[in-house]
């Protein structure tokens, strides 16, 4: 589920060049999903609740459409624990503005810390939280997180905004 036709086009061309059939995507808004009350054995947010200015909405959604007994999962960044090393300046420089311009967005840079709390006041009841490391340590790894944090730094809002600030 995303709100933009492009990433669901995207998604759609991966699943084809895996192969996989029995997958499905939908344009969608994750302050209002488009499926009834316990529709799902499983809901799962990779990196979304980071970039909502309600992340509670959202998870109350979630939450919604989980049925009794489900699972969910929720992943996000915490960008005060990325290292780079070696510290190259432009590559620290961009970090930095990621850091700034979400937190000029969301008045904070790492709420997803804050996620456990947040899943039990959504009504989540056995609740457990893990953080972990990871490593781009090879030098494809490497170019896809820089591609990665390139596409975050060039999204036009974001863009913007940075210039607008300063």
């Amino acid at each position: 589920l995303d709100l933009q036709a492009a990433q669901i086009e995207r998604a759609r061309t991966l699943a084809t060049e895996r192969g996989l059939v029995n997958v499905r995507f939908e344009i969608g808004d994750a302050y209002d999903l488009p499926f009834p009350d316990a529709t799902f054995d499983a809901v799962y947010a990779h990196t979304l609740l980071a970039h909502l200015h309600e992340p509670m909405r959202a998870l109350r959604e979630m939450h919604r459409v989980l049925r009794p007994g489900g699972v969910a999962g929720v992943a996000d960044i915490d960008t005060d624990t990325i290292i780079v090393a070696p510290p190259l300046p432009e590559v620290v420089a961009g970090l930095d503005l990621f850091r700034r311009v979400r937190a000029h967005r969301r008045g904070r840079a790492n709420d997803g810390r804050e996620r456990r709390g947040q899943l039990r006041a959504t009504g989540f009841d056995e609740v457990i939280g893990e953080a972990f490391l990871l490593v781009a340590g090879t030098p494809e790894a490497t170019r896809r997180t820089a591609r990665g944090m390139g596409a975050l730094l060039q999204a036009p809002d974001d863009a913007a905004l940075a210039v607008e600030q300063g």
